[in-house]
Order: C-alpha cells, then sequence, then structure tokens
C-alpha cells in the first residue's frame, strides 16, 4: 500500500507479510520517497523490521530529510480470522520527541530560525 504525508511531500510504499500468529508479530517493509518521484529508486532508503505489541511510536519513529516524522504501529491482531491492521502515524514537521529535546521545542524552532508551528 502507499500512505503519502499530511504535507503531500513523501509517500510511504509499505507491506507487511510474515504474520506470526503466536507472537502476534509481523514484518513489515517501509520504502518512504519523494511523491514527486512517482515511484521509489534504488537510492532511497528502505527499512525492514519486525513489528509487535512493544514497538511503541511514540519512542521509535523515523525521521525523513525534510523534517515529516512517521511510525507504524500495531492495531489489531486476529489469529481467529488471520487479520492485522497495522496504523502509520506521521508527526508534524519539526517535532521532537521528549527524549531528544534538550531545550523548548519553542526555542529551537526560533534557533534554527523558522516560525513556531
Amino acid at each position: 500500500m502507499r500512505l503519502k504525508s499530511p504535507d503531500q511531500n513523501y509517500t510511504l510504499q509499505m507491506t507487511v507479510v510474515h504474520p506470526d500468529w503466536k507472537n502476534q508479530r509481523v514484518t513489515v517493509s517501509v520504502w518512504p520517497f519523494l511523491t514527486r518521484q512517482s515511484r521509489p529508486v534504488e537510492t532511497d532508503t528502505a527499512y525492514r523490521f519486525p513489528l509487535g505489541w512493544f514497538d511503541f511510536p511514540f519512542t521509535d519513529n523515523t525521521l525523513l530529510p525534510d523534517g515529516n516524522r512517521f511510525a507504524i504501529y500495531l492495531r489489531l491482531v486476529s489469529a481467529e480470522f488471520e487479520k492485522v491492521t497495522v496504523v502509520a502515524m506521521w508527526f508534524p514537521k519539526g517535532y521532537f520527541t521528549p527524549r531528544e529535546r534538550p531545550l523548548n521545542y519553542r526555542e529551537v524552532q526560533q534557533l534554527l530560525g523558522r516560525p513556531p508551528q
């Protein structure tokens, strides 16, 4: 599936495979690329990782070069129906997680010469 960032600048090409129903885990491949490219190219960075219930989007997410940030997390795993629901969460540009904030968010934006968002 393909998902666009809120500003339409990036597209995520995402594939979910190899469900492990017993341990409620899947393998996710994500290939973010600039939307204007229309498809990813070999030099674009791709991510492949196992995803389970304890992989939280607020502490483990991916920062893209333009400041867009996304995370992938599980919403539902049903062994009975062999169904998995995976969610992509987009963070606002310039967002920093609490552990990455050495200063006040507004102060960081001012230091970078950017207007507060």
